[in-house]
């Protein structure tokens, strides 16, 4: 009997597949990625395609920027805001124009447009603030006339999560209008978690100034924030006060910026003062940074209290040739080892190449990683700074010993030592000692010094 074969019928496979008939998820996800105008044709395409178009997860983030004139801006983002409104939760928003006098009215008016129609038809989770940049001599005025329009927004909404007003750098009574206007708000204030104000105020005529009762009861007002990011020069202890009272178990983490540019007088925040909301709080954490190191040898120690619950510092020094002292005269490390020796989880250290000059930068590196590894909590430590080629075998040997941060995640340092042909020389030297003792969470960079 001779072999019969079977013929089956195999329907043709086109081996770029048929994009028309997608699976939903997989079509929203693919259109996430597809800025607006690619959005809008490939709604064209089939039925299929234009639901995909509607589906509420492409437009619940929006970043809307209104540059110069903008009425083309202005008329697609107030379209937008019209039909995606009810479905946006994260906003950007940045302003940017150069007009005044007539010109500057028209621009306010055409974003006030676009905002009116957000707060009466979003429901944001989040609103970010990049930037509110007037280059005119009413600079101030288009400031607080946009102010206005954003305590509006802002108000409005009624699950608000997350405000970010970093770097917006506007007057003082300006800023409070905005942090007023979720503070004073019956939805926000029971709903916002996170409030970004470091950059929000320029500097503040005088110390009065963040003790205003307006500033103290707009901060007192929230009662689920657990997120706080501020300017050290816009602390007091009667807002410490404030913040341990209003905000008790929920308020988790206290993100610190001081700079030598806040001018010649910082706020005194008492040691008590500190332990108070320590108390109140029982799970905050503290992170501070510090930039700049022309002032001064006591300015970082001052900063530094026993009662803060400090778990992260990041020290950023420019310092000048000025003050080639100033880490050997500094009690800085010696007040980290003795009060936050069994809090502080992350540290930063980062040392001017320029700060070479005139220090024995090689013994003071070393001595930097050796108390900074006596810190038992610590997971992460940042160090850079220079050092001469011969430290950088004492280095590695230090590293190699047993230390008392047991909890040590990560460790990243950054070197200045000599010349690129100095580094090389060390690398062929001493490669078989530096893979064999430095860790896989280490991480040494080696940098020539300029």
């Amino acid at each position: 009997m001779s072999d019969q074969t079977d013929e089956t019928d195999y329907e043709a496979v086109d081996p770029t597949g048929d994009w028309g008939k997608l699976p939903y998820v997989a079509l929203a996800l693919i259109f996430t990625y597809l800025p607006d105008r690619d959005k809008f044709n490939a709604s064209l395409v089939n039925r299929t395609w234009s639901e995909g178009f509607s589906w509420p997860g492409n437009w619940r983030q929006r970043e809307m920027i209104f540059y110069g004139s903008c009425e083309e801006t202005v008329a697609k983002e107030k379209a937008f805001a019209e039909r995606f409104g009810p479905q946006l939760r994260f906003l950007r928003l940045r302003c940017w124009s150069p007009a005044q006098g007539p010109a500057l009215q028209a621009y306010l008016e055409n974003v006030s447009e676009v905002l009116k129609v957000l707060a009466s038809n979003a429901l944001l989770r989040e609103i970010h603030v990049n930037d509110l940049l007037f280059e005119s001599e009413r600079k101030a005025e288009g400031k607080a006339r946009m102010a206005a329009m954003l305590a509006e927004l802002i108000r409005a909404q009624t699950e608000l999560r997350i405000l970010n007003l970093q770097d917006v750098d506007c007057a003082w009574e300006v800023g409070l209008k905005l942090v007023s206007a979720a503070g004073n708000s019956d939805a926000a204030r029971n709903t916002l978690h996170t409030l970004l104000l470091s950059g929000t105020f320029d500097q503040p005529d005088s110390r009065i100034t963040v003790s205003s009762d307006d500033y103290i009861v707009a901060m007192g007002n929230f009662r689920k924030l657990a997120f706080l990011r501020i300017d050290y020069r816009c602390l007091s202890c009667r807002l410490l006060d404030v913040l341990g009272t209003s905000l008790a178990d929920c308020f988790r983490r206290l993100a610190i910026l001081c700079s030598e540019d806040d001018g010649p007088e910082l706020p005194n925040l008492e040691d008590e003062a500190w332990r108070t909301l320590s108390s109140r709080c029982p799970f905050l954490r503290v992170e501070l940074t510090i930039e700049g190191g022309n002032r001064n040898a006591g300015w970082r120690s001052s900063l530094l209290k026993p009662g803060m619950p400090l778990a992260a510092l990041s020290l950023d020094d420019e310092m000048s040739n000025q003050n080639p002292e100033y880490w050997d005269t500094t009690p800085t490390l010696e007040l980290l080892l003795r009060e936050y020796r069994n809090t502080l989880e992350h540290l930063s250290l980062s040392l001017s190449q320029r700060s070479g000059v005139g220090v024995t930068a090689e013994k003071l590196t070393a001595e930097m990683i050796s108390r900074a590894l006596r810190l038992k909590k610590l997971k992460t430590l940042h160090l850079s700074g220079p050092m001469d080629s011969e430290a950088v075998k004492t280095l590695y040997n230090l590293l190699d010993k047993p230390h008392s941060a047991k909890n040590l995640q990560r460790v990243t340092l950054t070197v200045w030592c000599g010349s690129e042909e100095e580094i090389d020389q060390l690398l062929k030297t001493n490669r078989l000692t530096a893979q064999s003792r430095v860790s896989a969470k280490t991480e040494v960079r080696l940098v020539p010094m300029l």
